[in-house]
């Protein structure tokens, strides 16, 4: 696929751009420099062609910020990971800000850009006022660019003529398509509307079943999530046998939800910003960051929590766990850094244990103990990601759930709840993604037995460790467990 890296130094609305030409924020926008720093991609279509759109950090020509810290090498590795994907790009748009004019570091990164051999078309973003951007258009020919087209992302103007520029410098390096695959947009018509609000997570999103979920869960997708510097972005890059994602000492380098695919039957993975406790996030950016990462947990249909050996399983972690269980989602617990402790099969039993003993409702959840830096065992990892998955798909049916009813409740029959006897008349299975199970009950049950009646449920069917969803029919009980 023909595709087109935006480059350009910060804060010119590359993204702004790039959100636009998707019809989705698919990339993080703020009003403040250096926002993005791991580059995204995504498709969209050009007057009829499929291109594949690649969102670059903002690039200052020079190497990155100078200096020993941490935060200059930070900003030099941000620098050189962005410019290895514009050289693999097949044309690069290059963005500069007709309102601010022509800056010493749009000379700077042009030229830096010229070193990288591939063909680059001038975008001159910002031109709502059409008078002071053609004035600009002759300033920036000074770049050796050409006159460029002028757009505003933020308006959508200029559109139409960005695709038919980018037509004739591609030639016939563009595919055409003759309907819109899913999620990109045809760009022919300019646009006054504003960019989709970024779309968050429901608390009590649950999937539907397998003719059609409703609640934007997307196969196949797993969402990684965890406090900051615990390794996600390293975990997603040991998979994929690539340094796909910008990795740092440095906690929070992450900040968009990045998605890519990965082979062995691994499936889409969603690498996320560091989430921390409420009270210590600061700043705007921090709170944009956490709620793409919430976001991306809402769209997955299992969640990859990634804790820190060398601190163990932590209050924010079980938080984390338990809003992926009340979500309905599937759930692995990855005891990441196992290099840096003494035993791998002591940080597995010390998380399963802190895991059992502070959240009941995570008793049974695959719990593995890997290294992502050493690569130390992943396959196991991808192993029982894959039975929890099967799990949380697995329908029963209403044949097996009533014999296996019968024998339960002659073992141990309902006890008197407020003076009478309940009697349990049947249970079906309504949905999975999570199991979802309806029991026909004349009268109350204890909560005690409810849970006597679950915790053999997944026994009975190999349940353990993804959410089940128990409800008793409407008016006869009280009871609708969500674990």
């Amino acid at each position: 696929m023909f595709r087109i890296a935006l480059a350009g130094r910060p804060n010119v609305g590359k993204s702004s751009l790039f959100n636009r030409l998707l019809s989705r924020p698919l990339s993080l926008v703020e009003d403040t420099p250096g926002v993005t720093r791991d580059w995204i991609s995504g498709v969209a279509l050009l007057n009829g062609h499929e291109v594949e759109l690649v969102d670059t950090a903002g690039l200052r020509g020079s190497g990155g910020r100078r200096g020993a810290d941490a935060a200059a090498g930070l900003e030099r590795d941000i620098q050189d990971y962005n410019l290895a994907a514009c050289r693999e790009a097949d044309l690069i748009w290059f963005l500069v800000d007709a309102r601010a004019g022509l800056l010493p570091e749009d000379a700077a990164l042009a030229r830096e850009l010229r070193r990288l051999n591939v063909p680059i078309l001038l975008v001159l973003n910002k031109s709502e006022n059409e008078r002071l951007a053609r004035a600009f258009s002759d300033e920036a020919t000074a770049l050796g660019f050409g006159e460029g087209v002028m757009v505003s992302s933020a308006h959508g103007l200029g559109i139409s003529d960005l695709a038919d520029a980018t037509l004739e410098r591609a030639g016939d390096g563009l595919t055409a398509t003759k309907t819109a695959p899913e999620n990109v947009t045809e760009t022919v018509t300019e646009t006054v509307t504003e960019t989709a609000p970024e779309k968050t997570a429901a608390a009590g999103d649950e999937s539907g079943d397998e003719s059609g979920d409703k609640s934007g869960v997307r196969a196949g997708v797993k969402a990684v999530i965890g406090r900051p510097n615990v390794g996600k972005s390293t975990l997603v890059n040991a998979l994929l046998g690539s340094e796909r994602l910008l990795v740092s000492e440095i906690a929070g380098t992450t900040r968009d939800a990045i998605s890519v695919e990965v082979g062995s039957g691994v499936g889409s993975l969603v690498d996320t910003a560091g989430l921390r406790k409420r009270a210590r996030v600061s700043g705007v950016l921090e709170r944009l960051a956490g709620g793409r990462s919430i976001a991306a947990l809402g769209d997955a249909e299992q969640v990859w929590l990634v804790v820190d050996a060398t601190l163990g399983v932590e209050k924010q972690d079980l938080i984390l766990a338990s809003r992926v269980i009340r979500e309905g989602r599937s759930l692995v617990v990855v005891v990441n850094k196992c290099d840096c402790v003494a035993s791998y099969e002591a940080a597995r039993l010390d998380a399963e244990e802190r895991l059992a003993r502070s959240l009941s409702q995570a008793r049974g959840v695959a719990v593995v103990a890997v290294s992502a830096r050493e690569g130390r065992d992943l396959d196991i990892l991808v192993e029982r990601s894959r039975g929890a998955g099967v799990a949380w798909n697995r329908r029963v049916s209403t044949g097996a759930l009533n014999r296996w009813l019968r024998a339960t409740v002659e073992e141990h029959p309902p006890p008197s709840f407020s003076g009478r006897a309940a009697r349990i008349k049947y249970i079906t299975q309504y949905k999975a993604r999570p199991p979802s199970f309806m029991v026909s009950c004349s009268g109350r049950l204890p909560r005690s037995y409810v849970r006597y009646l679950e915790n053999r449920l997944r026994a009975e069917f190999d349940l353990h460790g993804v959410p089940l969803r128990l409800s008793f029919s409407k008016g006869q009980t009280k009871h609708d467990l969500r674990h």
